[in-house]
């Protein structure tokens, strides 16, 4: 019985890798990377690392919360999350300083990514190594030819948002969930 029921186990895995690996040439969806066999596209990984991330970092505002006088007097803290280092900076003064001088602080490797995070009281600054993969992998997208492309695309997924949005009237709603759900961001 455990060998039929690996065997169809087995089967279905080939037919699944045969399926994925077949080419498709798409010209209404955004070119990118080809997709890895059984994994998907290593945008997926980092996604979900990206929402690993989210996890850690839901876990230091509640100490936060909880410790956060010693936090908002300081103004500022360094957090290493495996092997990244990220700065969280909770002072308004200097969540201000840091968007004045923002391209000053760009030059600077560990200030890259700028996120807002938990009711905006707080900015996420991290290594730029996730940005250069990101990079790596959009950049042959957006070239002249693959652009010309992209207008459909856009133009049906600004009627997507538009209509999300028109779904809303009268009523108070967050934006930020419409926007995530059409947005390669989140």
């Amino acid at each position: 019985m455990l060998q039929l029921i690996f065997i169809g186990f087995f089967f279905t895995l080939v037919c699944v890798f045969l399926f994925i690996c077949k080419s498709k040439n798409d010209h209404i969806a955004i070119p990118g990377p080809k997709r890895l066999p059984l994994i998907g596209t290593c945008e997926v990984l980092i996604i979900g690392a990206k929402n690993a991330l989210k996890f850690v970092l839901l876990v230091v505002w509640k100490l936060m919360r909880k410790y956060g006088k010693e936090f908002k007097e300081r103004g500022f803290y360094f957090v290493k999350i495996f092997h990244y280092n990220a700065v969280f900076i909770t002072k308004p003064s200097l969540i201000k300083n840091f968007y004045e001088k923002y391209n000053s602080f760009l030059e600077q490797s560990i200030l890259l990514q700028v996120t807002e995070i938990f009711a905006h009281e707080s900015i996420l600054a991290a290594l730029p190594d996730l940005w250069k993969l990101k990079r790596k992998f959009y950049s042959p997208a957006f070239k002249t030819i693959n652009l010309r492309r992209y207008e459909t695309v856009i133009n049906r997924e600004t009627v997507n948002i538009i209509n999300a949005i028109d779904c809303y009237k009268g009523k108070e709603f967050d934006i930020r969930e419409i926007i995530e759900k059409h947005s390669d961001d989140y």
